[in-house]
């Protein structure tokens, strides 16, 4: 019996939906699974050499390296919740602290202003390595399909994902990108594997898949059923 989640890899194409290089690039939707990351915490643990940062809590992402997820926990905890989500979306928007929020930031830690700087680059970073982990495969065109397009679901996914250790709101992001998908049908009909889900274009646009034991269905009650897509986590 085929697995409620269908695989289906979907090229896509069109440079208006997401930016992307000259070169397709492809997406491929796995199979549902459970864990809160992208990658399990019981794989991370099997592995030799792993340290004990790797380990996930049920709905939690991965902790940051010691010292970072110290300074992360410092920073959610001694700093006001106004200037927390000040900084947060500074950062996740590309931009730098500013003036007025190195000084908050610095007098309620008691740090010097290059010293939060320095902290807020280095977490940066790893929050950013972390979301592309955690979104897997394609995280770069649906990032950028969503700084485009859903830029405030994108805002509230990384105040979870910094804020409370909580992936779950990429979920969203992701799916309204699989949603968005059939605006450029090409992608989905020249799929490599199109032949698998047999998709087709009605006289109103509207595109339609085959899904083995369910018949066939729009694309995007399938996505919103969860029978393609994103993993359900």
């Amino acid at each position: 019996m085929m697995p409620l989640r269908t695989r289906f890899t979907v090229a896509v194409t069109i440079s208006k939906l997401v930016t992307l290089a000259e070169t397709p690039s492809t997406t491929e939707i796995r199979p549902r699974s459970n864990c809160t990351t992208a990658r399990p915490a019981q794989e991370a643990a099997e592995e030799p050499g792993q340290n004990e940062w790797l380990q996930v809590q049920p709905g939690k992402v991965a902790n940051l390296p010691a010292e970072l997820h110290s300074y992360a926990e410092q920073f959610c905890s001694a700093v006001d919740n106004a200037t927390v989500t000040g900084a947060v979306n500074t950062l996740a928007e590309g931009g730098d602290l500013n003036e007025h929020l190195v000084g908050q930031i610095a007098d309620q830690m008691q740090l010097e202003p290059n010293e939060v700087r320095a902290r807020a680059d280095q977490l940066r970073a790893a929050h950013t390595q972390q979301a592309h982990n955690i979104v897997g495969e394609n995280a770069s065109a649906i990032f950028d399909y969503a700084n485009q397009h859903q830029p405030a679901l994108l805002r509230d996914a990384i105040n979870k994902h910094v804020t409370q250790e909580d992936p779950l709101g990429y979920d969203k992001v992701v799916q309204a990108f699989w949603l968005d998908l059939p605006k450029h049908p090409a992608a989905i009909l020249t799929a490599r594997n199109a032949a698998q889900l047999e998709p087709q274009r009605g006289r109103d646009g509207t595109i339609t898949v085959d899904i083995p034991g369910h018949g066939r269905t729009t694309w995007a009650a399938a996505v919103r059923a969860g029978l393609i897509g994103p993993p359900r986590r």
